[in-house]
């Protein structure tokens, strides 16, 4: 019979791993949602090990610039009405580029993609094929996939794993006078098949705003294969080879990527990431530093390019006084610790490079970011203010 000591041990082994989670309920994500993060050098940088109760450390690696990506609600949506939010997206064709907005959509089954919405825009590929009038064409299209593939599946949890594919079809049209073509429309058919399995569960560390080391984090880390296969048709029918070779395309070509995501619970997007080339180095990573404000109790930080923001604590209902740097074209955004927009403002112009905000008198407590973004949404500079 086992004592109960050992029993004791084991309990606390049981309470020790397999307890970092991810759910629906603490995953955040918002309608209006402003993503803020940096990429991070890669020299040195291990692939992350696999397994429980591991501490992943890339604290030492360094931050690179700020970037931020602004998601608006597509509540009530009329083309995709269970969407959560959109963001613009530009999509690639060889080197011709496609205007789009990308929408992501989050149930009790998971955080995933339901389509975009594609632009109209017209390319002359006189480049590539000599006539003068000939020309590739994108009509405009709401292009929903056929199929689901979830970033997350809840309830995410150690050693759970998924597979799941989607099939995404642009639609374009070709005039080619050489080829008798005239508006001939045409599919660029796209299928993405991925599996993803929760391969650790421990502590992350990374770089905060400053540079310094966080706080551990209880995080779960998940391995991404995926694969894509790209065909063309045209008319109808498979695309010609000289006409695929003229655009350096191949029928049925296909990409591979592994990448590493890190989780953290009350954070709704990947706290850290980083990509493999084909060789299984590490070649790309990414960090977003505010996962570390939300297992903290640290109740402020600065950033390295901090705008002045005053009084700071701030009451809620004051004016907040925000120095934005520049004087034309910003866009000021109050954002919760889970990415949450609670205020935003457009400034056309300031003759003293200043703006008051008034904070809203039903805001919660706690650390906020203010951010200060060109119109063309690029982040200019950032501060922390306390709400009392």
């Amino acid at each position: 019979m086992r004592s109960l000591f050992t029993i004791i041990s084991i309990l606390i082994g049981m309470q020790a791993y397999g307890q970092v989670t991810i759910t629906q309920s603490n995953f955040p994500r918002t309608p209006n949602y402003l993503d803020v993060g940096a990429g991070v050098g890669t020299d040195g940088m291990a692939v992350p090990e696999h397994g429980n109760g591991i501490t992943w450390n890339y604290s030492g690696n360094g931050l690179e610039i700020l970037t931020s990506t602004t998601w608006t609600s597509a509540l009530g949506d009329a083309d995709f009405p269970d969407a959560l939010n959109s963001r613009a997206q530009t999509l690639l064709f060889n080197v011709f580029q496609i205007s789009s907005r990308l929408y992501e959509s989050v149930d009790a089954k998971g955080w995933f993609e339901p389509g975009r919405i594609i632009t109209e825009v017209t390319h002359s590929i006189t480049n590539f094929t000599g006539g003068p009038e000939d020309v590739l064409t994108f009509p405009s299209q709401i292009q929903h996939y056929l199929g689901r593939v979830n970033t997350l599946e809840f309830p995410v949890s150690y050693q759970k794993s998924w597979t799941q594919s989607r099939d995404e079809i642009i639609k374009f049209e070709l005039t080619v006078m050489a080829y008798g073509l005239n508006k001939t429309p045409g599919e660029n058919r796209t299928k993405h098949s991925q599996f993803r399995e929760v391969v650790g569960e421990g502590k992350l560390i990374i770089p905060d705003i400053n540079g310094n080391p966080t706080s551990p984090m209880d995080a779960l880390v998940i391995r991404l294969k995926q694969f894509v296969v790209d065909s063309f048709f045209l008319g109808g029918s498979p695309a010609p080879a000289p006409l695929l070779a003229a655009f350096n395309l191949s029928q049925g070509s296909t990409d591979s990527l592994v990448s590493y995501m890190f989780y953290v619970p009350n954070f709704a997007a990947p706290a850290f990431s980083l990509q493999l080339d084909p060789n299984g180095n590490v070649f790309s990573a990414f960090a977003r530093p505010g996962a570390a404000d939300v297992t903290s109790s640290v109740a402020e930080s600065a950033f390295p390019f901090a705008t002045s923001t005053f009084p700071n604590p701030v009451n809620a209902g004051e004016i907040l006084t925000i120095d934005v740097g520049v004087s034309t074209g910003n866009i000021i955004d109050v954002v919760d610790l889970t990415g949450r927009v609670v205020v935003t403002t457009s400034v056309a112009h300031t003759n003293n490079n200043q703006v008051q905000l008034r904070l809203p008198t039903g805001i919660a407590p706690g650390l906020y970011t203010v951010t200060v973004r060109s119109a063309d949404a690029k982040l200019l500079s950032a501060s922390q203010v306390i709400v009392r």
